[in-house]
């Protein structure tokens, strides 16, 4: 039997924010070969990312300055106000490109950024 898709067992950051496809095949002893696919779409919530960051970032203080934006976020949402959440989102992305290669790798900060994107 062959297959040319691994076991995928990883966090959900790695992959890119959005849809996301993972196709496989596999050939069984006889030499029938069957295809299945998988569609899934990464998204995050203001507390996802949150936690993300706390993740990323070892020093708590920054964590939450950097998290601070993010109840902002939360709180737009609920008043319906988008331009004051779209202020709050670019806060969020301005402070954690100010910890761009300090306490943020450059992959780190792409990460929050792009899934700050989808909120």
């Amino acid at each position: 039997m062959t297959t040319d898709c691994q076991d995928i067992n990883t966090e959900a950051y790695t992959f890119a924010a959005g849809s996301n496809t993972i196709r496989s095949s596999a050939t069984d002893a006889a030499g029938n070969v069957g295809h299945a696919s998988v569609t899934f779409t990464v998204i995050a919530t203001a507390a996802d990312l949150t936690a993300l960051t706390n993740q990323f970032v070892d020093n708590s203080i920054v964590a939450h300055r950097l998290s601070a934006p993010l109840a902002g976020i939360d709180l737009a949402n609920r008043l319906q106000n988008p331009r004051m959440k779209q202020a709050f989102l670019n806060t969020y992305i301005l402070l954690v490109n100010q910890q761009r290669g300090r306490t943020l790798t450059d992959q780190e900060a792409d990460t929050l950024i792009a899934l700050a994107k989808t909120l």
